[in-house]
């Protein structure tokens, strides 16, 4: 067997795993499903992690919306919490950090000062929209 015919069958292994992982592997509606049945959005967070560095903002925002608008505004802080944490510099990190802030205060207690100090830009956030 030559070498190009064992690379061309890896390649095409590792073609296949990753589709069958795609058509099985729940979307972000799925996980924020199953965050809020288990309570718990890590699970949800490691998944949107895996993404490419560019597409994270945007799964964040679709997830946080969703929990937000369905009223789990507790795990929407968790999410909006990792966003932040990782894309303070994204515009949709600065529009829900002031919404947290502003729309629930008392959630946004669990932000330490030194948190809010380190990643909320108010100038930034006063020019975002809700599409960030």
């Amino acid at each position: 067997m030559t070498l190009s015919i064992v690379v061309a069958a890896a390649g095409a292994t590792a073609a296949v795993g990753l589709a069958i992982w795609k058509l099985f592997s729940p979307g972000i509606n799925g996980l924020v499903t199953q965050a809020v049945r288990l309570g718990d959005a890590r699970p949800l967070v490691r998944a949107i992690e895996t993404r490419a560095e560019a597409a994270r903002p945007v799964a964040y925002n679709q997830a946080i919306r969703r929990l937000w608008n369905s009223y789990e505004r507790g795990l929407a802080r968790d999410l909006i919490k990792e966003l932040a944490a990782g894309h303070a510099d994204t515009k949709i990190a600065q529009f829900w950090l002031k919404e947290l802030l502003t729309s629930e205060p008392r959630l946004a207690q669990a932000l330490s000062e030194e948190f809010i100090a380190r990643y909320y830009r108010p100038e930034v956030a006063a020019k975002c929209g809700a599409v960030g």
